[in-house]
């Protein structure tokens, strides 16, 4: 979930953060919330462009799948590759101006 600490939409727009990495939750049944709002989803990094966010998705994706690939076949390991292959690039909407 994004914290209450994360910078608002508006704080990212104005610095040129238009684009966020969103990976789903790991739920308390060991399962992972990919049918979860992604509002609820947590924020794994803030990005200028859509390039940008999407080389940092593949390079995280390519991380964790890269470590299963080495035989770890346990609830865990499982749900990591879930959240791995589901992580997404979601640009912000602009902020309405205010009238």
């Amino acid at each position: 979930m994004i914290s209450a600490r994360a910078p608002t939409r508006s704080a990212l727009l104005l610095a040129g953060l238009a684009w966020v990495l969103a990976q789903p939750p790991l739920l308390s049944n060991g399962t992972v919330g990919t049918s979860l709002p992604v509002g609820k989803w947590t924020v794994a990094g803030r990005f200028a462009t859509r390039a940008a966010c999407e080389r940092q998705r593949a390079n995280d994706s390519g991380v964790m799948l890269g470590a299963l690939a080495k035989g770890a076949d346990d609830p865990g390991s499982r749900a990591a590759m879930q959240i791995a292959t589901a992580m997404r690039c979601i640009e912000l909407p602009p902020t309405p101006t205010p009238r």
